[in-house]
């Protein structure tokens, strides 16, 4: 389906939990709604 990645692994980064995604060609949220999304 179009606009919905895929993950390609799940790790730890400095004891934080990290889903590494496939790139999807598009637009952010972020740069959709014009400001950083918390």
């Amino acid at each position: 389906m179009r606009g919905v990645s895929r993950a390609h692994s799940y790790e730890l980064l400095q004891e934080r939990p990290v889903l590494l995604l496939e790139s999807v060609e598009g637009q952010s949220l972020s740069e959709f709604v014009g400001r950083p999304v918390d």
